[in-house]
Formats: C-alpha cells, sequence, structure tokens
C-alpha cells in the first residue's frame, strides 16, 4: 500500500515538474507587458496548478518554509495598500502577479532535489532559444524590420518614436520588451550556468558552457552597461569564493563592494561612464521617489500608481517615467516602509538561507542559484524589471528551487488550514481578476469604434465587469462628444458627471481634468475652464505639455501676462517625447509670427 502510495506521489510530482517546465519556457518566451492575454493565461495556469496540487494531496496544513512568510505578508499587504489607496481600482494587475510567484514557490518547494534540476535545465534552454533569437535580431533582424518599415508609411506613422530609436540603437532585446530586461534575465543565467559547469555529467556540462557563452555574447549585444557592470562585479566575487576559505570571503566581500561602488562613482565623476545620460536620469527619478515616499510612507501610495504621483514630482530636468527604475524606491513608493521591509526581509532571507544556512558539503547547483539571485537582485536596484513578469518570476524560481536544494535546512512554520484559506483567496482573486480583464477588453474594443451607440454598448459591459475610473473617463468622453455634436445640454452635463466622477476614482486623472477644461471653455464657463487648467498645473508643475496649453487658454483670453509666465515657463522644461520637442518649436514660430 505504502509502495503503491510513493508511486502514484512520484508520477504526480513528474507530472508537476513537466508542468512546470513548460511553464518557464512560455514565461520568458512571452512577456507580461506588450501581451496582456498571455500573462493572463499564465497566471491562472499556476493558480489552476495549485488548486489541484491542493486538491490532490488532501493537505489540511501547510508546512510553508519560514523564508516564504515575509514575501506571503507582503503580497497580503499589497493587497491591502490597494484597497486604501487614494486611487481606487489599481494594482489589480500588480497583485495578482506576485500572488502567482507565491503559489509558484509553494509548487517548486513540493517537488524533489533532482526533478528540481529539470528546472534549471530548461531555463537554459530557453535562454538558449532566446540567445539565438537575439543574435538573429542583431544581425538580421533590425535591418529586415527597418526595411518594412520604411516601405510602408502608414506602418511608419503608428509607430511611437521610442520604438523607431531602440531600432536604430541595434541594442538587442530578443522577446522581451526592453533591452535592460532581457540583460536582467541574462544576468540570472550567467552564475547559474557558470557552477553547474563543475557537473560530471560531459553532455550537462556542454549544455552549460554553450548557455553561458551564448548569454554573455547576448548580454554584450543588449549594450546594458549597467548589466555588463553587475556581470564585472558578480564575477569578481564569484572567483574570490572558489578560491578563498567561506570565512575569509565574507570578511573580504564588503570592502570589494565599497571598492567597486567607489570606483564606480570615480568614472562617472570623471565623465567616463558611457549613457551617462541614463544614470542622471535614474538619480533624478530617485530623486522624486523621495519626494512621493513622503506622501505615504507608512502605507505607500497604492501598487502601480508611482506614475499618477510621480508627475507631481518629477524635476523640470527629468524625463517621464512610468516606475522608479529601481526595486528598492519603487516598492518604497507604492507598499511603504512596511511592504518594503516584507519584500526585502524576503529577499536577504534567501541569500541567508543559501550562503549561511546551507549544508557544509559543497553544492555546485546551490551556489549558482546564490549568485544568479544576487545578480538578479543587484540589476533590480537599478532598474524596473520587476514589473515585468518574465524578469520578476526569476526571483521566485530561484527561491523555490533553493528550498529543495537545501535538503530541509532550514525552518518551517506549520500553518493549519491554510491550503483551504489559500483556496479561497485564489477564487476569490481569479473572479476579480477575470472580471477586470474582460472590462479591459471592452474598453480597448470601444476605441477601435466611431459610432457612439455601439462605443456605449461596450462601455456599459466594461462598467458591469469591473467599473474603475478608465471607464467613466471615456463614458464621459462619448457623452460630451454627443452633446456637442447634437447641442444637446442633458447629454454634456451628464459626460460632465462622468468626469467628475472619474475624478473623484482618481484625483489624479489628468485627462479627466483636461477633458473639463475644454468642456467648460467651449461653454463659455471660463472661470471653471481655467480652475481645471490650473488644477493640471497643480498636479504636474513641470509637465511641458500642460504648460503649453495653459498658456494657449491664455493667449485665448489675451492675458499676455499669463500666457507669457507658462510658455517661458514651458522652454526650460525637459520634452517628454519627440512630438512634444516639435509642438514647443511650432510655438516657437508662432509666436514670431505674432510678432
Amino acid at each position: 500500500m505504502k509502495k503503491e502510495n510513493k508511486k502514484e506521489k512520484n508520477y504526480f510530482l513528474s507530472i508537476l515538474t513537466i508542468l512546470l517546465c513548460l511553464f518557464i519556457f512560455l514565461r520568458v518566451w512571452y512577456d507580461g507587458i506588450s501581451e496582456p492575454f498571455i500573462n493572463t493565461l499564465l497566471v491562472f495556469y499556476i493558480f489552476f496548478l495549485t488548486l489541484i496540487s491542493y486538491l490532490y494531496r488532501k493537505e489540511k496544513t501547510e508546512n510553508l518554509p519560514l523564508m516564504y512568510l515575509p514575501f506571503f505578508l507582503f503580497v497580503l499587504f499589497s493587497f491591502i495598500s490597494s484597497g486604501i489607496s487614494q486611487i481606487k481600482g489599481s494594482g489589480i494587475t500588480y497583485n495578482t502577479n506576485i500572488l502567482s510567484f507565491f503559489c509558484l514557490m509553494i509548487l517548486i518547494s513540493k517537488i524533489e532535489k533532482q526533478q528540481v534540476k529539470y528546472l534549471i535545465y530548461t531555463l537554459f534552454f530557453a535562454c538558449f532559444v532566446l540567445g539565438i533569437y537575439g543574435i538573429y535580431q542583431y544581425y538580421w533582424g533590425f535591418e529586415i524590420t527597418r526595411q518594412y518599415i520604411l516601405s510602408n508609411k502608414e506602418v511608419l506613422a503608428n509607430l511611437p518614436p521610442t520604438f523607431l530609436a531602440r531600432l536604430e540603437s541595434n541594442r538587442i532585446f530578443s522577446r522581451f520588451v526592453y533591452p535592460n530586461v532581457y540583460a536582467s534575465f541574462l544576468l540570472t543565467v550567467l552564475p547559474l550556468s557558470f557552477f553547474t559547469t563543475f557537473e560530471k555529467n560531459f553532455y550537462i556540462k556542454f549544455f552549460s558552457w554553450a548557455t553561458f557563452f551564448i548569454a554573455f555574447y547576448n548580454l554584450l549585444l543588449t549594450g546594458s552597461i549597467g548589466g555588463i557592470l553587475i556581470f564585472i562585479f558578480v564575477f569578481h566575487l564569484i572567483f574570490l569564493f572558489l578560491i578563498l576559505p567561506e570565512r575569509k570571503f565574507f570578511k573580504i566581500t564588503p570592502f570589494l563592494i565599497l571598492f567597486e561602488i567607489i570606483f564606480v562613482i570615480f568614472i562617472y565623476k570623471a565623465g567616463k561612464l558611457p549613457h551617462i545620460h541614463s544614470f542622471v536620469d535614474r538619480l533624478n527619478y530617485w530623486k522624486s521617489s523621495i519626494n512621493i515616499f513622503k506622501e505615504s510612507p507608512i502605507l505607500g501610495v497604492g501598487p502601480e500608481n508611482f506614475a499618477f504621483f510621480f508627475t507631481k514630482y518629477k524635476l523640470p530636468q527629468s524625463m517621464e517615467a512610468k516606475h522608479a527604475h529601481s526595486l528598492f524606491f519603487e516598492t518604497l513608493v507604492e507598499n511603504g516602509i512596511i511592504g518594503t521591509i516584507f519584500l526585502f526581509s524576503f529577499v536577504f532571507s534567501v541569500l541567508y538561507n543559501i550562503f549561511i544556512k546551507k549544508e557544509k558539503q559543497k553544492d555546485f547547483f546551490l551556489y549558482g542559484i546564490g549568485f544568479s539571485f544576487l545578480s538578479l537582485l543587484i540589476h533590480n536596484i537599478i532598474d524596473f524589471d520587476f514589473v515585468d513578469p518574465s524578469s520578476s518570476f526569476l526571483f521566485f524560481i530561484l527561491a523555490g528551487i533553493s528550498i529543495v536544494l537545501l535538503n530541509g535546512n532550514y525552518r518551517k512554520v506549520k500553518l493549519t488550514l491554510f491550503p483551504f484559506y489559500f483556496t479561497i483567496i485564489l477564487v476569490c482573486c481569479s473572479i476579480t481578476f477575470t472580471r477586470y480583464n474582460l472590462c479591459i477588453g471592452n474598453l480597448e474594443a470601444s476605441k477601435n469604434i466611431d459610432n457612439y451607440n455601439l462605443k456605449l454598448y461596450f462601455l456599459e459591459r466594461a462598467e458591469k465587469f469591473y467599473p474603475f475610473y478608465n471607464v467613466y473617463l471615456y463614458k464621459g468622453k462619448v457623452f460630451c462628444q454627443m452633446g456637442t455634436e447634437n447641442r444637446d445640454e442633458e447629454l454634456l452635463k451628464k459626460g460632465e458627471n462622468l468626469l467628475k466622477y472619474s475624478i473623484y476614482l482618481n484625483p489624479y486623472l489628468v485627462n479627466a481634468y483636461r477633458e473639463l477644461s475644454f468642456l467648460y471653455q467651449q461653454e463659455g464657463r471660463i472661470k471653471e475652464s481655467e480652475k481645471m487648467y490650473l488644477k493640471l498645473i497643480e498636479l504636474y508643475p513641470n509637465k511641458k505639455q500642460f504648460n503649453l496649453e495653459v498658456s494657449i487658454f491664455y493667449k485665448s483670453l489675451k492675458n499676455e501676462e499669463k500666457f507669457k509666465y507658462f510658455f517661458e515657463k514651458s522652454k526650460y522644461l525637459f520634452p517628454v517625447s519627440v512630438e512634444e520637442g516639435i509642438i514647443c518649436n511650432n510655438y516657437e514660430k508662432w509666436i514670431e509670427l505674432q510678432k
């Protein structure tokens, strides 16, 4: 009977391992930003596996590794932070993603040591395939794409300038959205593949070296200066780790880190650091992040809300940004001190268990996991990889694998009825996430339709699924357009009320203020229009576009003093895009003509 149960258990774990291997490959092949539908499917895939695992094993308690507990608390706190945020209805995608990461760690911790190695090999295989694609992209793909765009004027007209700039830079990104995010993935694979070369099996050794070299070559092709510097730094550490006794290594390491930091500062001050403007941009983002943090230091402003608050505290010389370009600062801003403590307690407990609590015998797989985790952490401190599930899930893959490789040499916490309560959480989250995605789907469908009645049909459907601020913004715009065309006061009033309600749900919703300012100006309600324009400037004082729009508003009122003030101010603000730079130049010409 016991043999049958053991055989059944092994069979289940084998299937689970295969399914997790499939997930790893799909997760890095399909990014979670440009392909939200695929991301949704992969999230539900992990939720489903977790539920099946609990149902199959019929567990009433969960022996949760203690180092998982801070991250679970972070997940719960992130949901709470979303609920009490000023911006209602935000953070759904982020919270669902991090919940799926927690599920992923639970699933990995259930499988055996020998089986977990297949997850590592799958990661290598994915890296190898992505590397081949990256090389193709560099030598042939970019040129083919450029020729196609240049020969199709319609395609060229609809492409954002940022994409064209990336295409011209020849910095590869393989299947990821950005070169730096791809660099983060490669930095994760490089230490692990290096340590796997110590395996005795010839085929594994050969495959590991092949993965290492193709990953390194791709890292160079990404043009990521931060990625290359982190690679040099981490492999300094690996070299010392291999040649020195552990006690001496841990004594020397702090001094090496200090030396590396001083060296980077020195070459930065000397102006020898390539892409120095990107480093300056990051410093500006972090300065603004500290000011946003002061808004709500304990609980944070809520997940996915950085972009709304950033423009309020954007420095005049700073570029626009949706993210803080730092895991630490973004967590500090969005989840406050409490959330930051939870997340980084988890991060450091993983490193502590790998390097301090490990068994005495050498496990090169475990060492590889540790240095890969460290590489990923360092890169996330200076970039925004964590917002892309294809990159951030690597944290949790590595953490889960480390638990298995530690062979029980870690503390556990016994949670009674955890599988039951966690199942309820997963079901509730799945329902909310489904409703949100159906809402977004209908919202996107409404944008591509000219017929007002059909537009409203999709917007009504979106509201039924998940009523959040953007639904009411778009509904308000439609009613205002209909009211203007038909000269219908009732429709205009309805549109106005909907726009006001969207602002109630999101006080930082810029387009709602703009629509109201246009509406009031059109109706001759100048004082109210001015109030909306000034609200824009209050919330976004250093945004060039809004200062230009306000200057034109005052020009129409023949208020030369205020026109001149806002227009002159806009000159000193950094253009956020090519389009705004063009607008600025046009206004310059316009002023000359006026003179």
